[in-house]
């Protein structure tokens, strides 16, 4: 089983899988992205995270981000970002059920 979340998560390489119990809720490719609202929220996600073979994935702990939103933005700024956040998370997961990863979406030539 993979690690509760803390934070948003990008895949940079390979393939994870966001499970929740014994469900895999989707699948994420290089480009994907997961979680954006976790760098607002205050607890644990109830979703893990598994590799299928090599991967790297980049994560931005919640704490950190926190951290440098507050020394850098004013309160209206955050809750812009929050909001933000949220509504492209949404977004985001219909996009990639509908259409595939953001590697499948994404041109990657000049």
């Amino acid at each position: 089983c993979g690690e509760k979340i803390r934070g948003a998560i990008l895949v940079s390489h390979g393939e994870v899988e966001v499970i929740r119990g014994d469900i895999t809720e989707r699948k994420m490719k290089r480009l994907d992205r997961f979680a954006q609202e976790c760098l607002f929220v205050d607890k644990n996600s109830i979703y893990s995270v598994v590799s299928k073979g090599f991967s790297e994935v980049i994560l931005i702990p919640r704490k950190d981000f926190q951290q440098i939103i507050n020394s850098q933005c004013d309160k209206e700024h955050i809750a812009q970002i929050q909001e933000t956040a949220s509504t492209l998370s949404k977004a985001t997961t219909k996009a990639n059920k509908m259409f595939g990863s953001g590697e499948d979406i994404t041109p990657t030539d000049g």
